[in-house]
């Protein structure tokens, strides 16, 4: 199985997660199809050779169908009537327990992440940036970390010029685009307003003003269209970066890479400075 997250698997189908014992004849259509008619599926084949019978409960409740149950007999040639009412108790209660671990999972999710981005939000980035720091400091070799804190140039005027729907345009372009440019291991989270930050783990100067430069072309080559007129607005940013020192704390860290943003902003803007 590929890595995934709760949130990610539960109520996808995926064959991935069937048995590796289950007949090589079976449809996996018909788990598919389980799922979109909600009924369960039954069938005893003559052609399965030692395989007897194969049934398929749907999970699901009212307002959700989450997934299904596949079961399988080697050497029984009907199921049984108690069979059946036991199978469909167990599913019953699969249903309840996956759709806690669902409503779990997207609490969860929401806790963590920015409601107009989608991206992690001020209080994970903040937990992240402690991890990263323990895991450097419990290292016995010397590693560090990369801090960029982003802020979009001119954004109150953007706001000003065509309203604060089409800066939230804006904030979710940009967003697109680094989620298309990073690394898979970089985390983005949103700081505040118009400001975002990147966690790059494991990193050098070199590779941190790689990233910096990078992300700052990306957005200047980007433009977002104001419905009203048609027009392409332009928009870029500027950074500040820096690398987290074994001397440093969360709030040194930050005020280091801030204090970098803030020289970017004022001899400038649409720059990479780093600390």
């Amino acid at each position: 199985m590929t890595k995934k997250s709760d949130f990610e698997v539960i109520g996808v189908f995926d064959s991935r997660t069937l048995s590796p014992q289950m007949p090589p004849q079976l449809d996996l259509s018909i788990p598919l199809k389980v799922l979109a008619d909600g009924a369960t599926y039954y069938q005893a084949p003559t052609d399965f050779q030692e395989w007897e019978w194969v049934c398929c409960l749907p999970l699901e409740n009212s307002q959700r169908k989450i997934g299904t149950i596949n079961i399988h007999a080697l050497r029984q040639k009907e199921i049984t009537p108690e069979q059946m009412n036991f199978l469909e108790t167990v599913a019953g209660h699969a249903t309840s327990a996956l759709e806690n671990a669902l409503l779990y999972a997207i609490v969860e999710r929401e806790s963590i992440t920015d409601g107009l981005t989608g991206v992690y939000n001020h209080r994970y980035f903040q937990k992240r940036l402690r991890e990263h720091i323990s895991l450097c400091q419990r290292r016995k070799r010397s590693v560090t970390f990369g801090l960029l804190i982003i802020d979009v140039d001119n954004f109150k005027q953007i706001n000003d010029r065509y309203g604060h729907q089409f800066g939230d345009i804006v904030l979710k372009t940009i967003v697109k685009e680094l989620q298309n440019n990073l690394r898979e291991e970089d985390l983005i989270a949103r700081y505040g307003g118009e400001e975002f930050v990147i966690l790059i783990p494991e990193a050098t100067e070199k590779i941190v003003l790689l990233i910096s430069e990078k992300v700052r072309e990306v957005v200047e080559r980007t433009t977002v269209q104001y419905s009203e007129t048609n027009l392409q607005v332009s928009v870029t940013v500027s950074i500040g970066v820096t690398l987290w020192r074994s001397t440093d704390s969360p709030a040194s860290v930050i005020s280091r890479a801030d204090n970098a943003l803030y020289q970017a902003k004022t001899t400038g803007r649409n720059q990479s400075i780093l600390k």
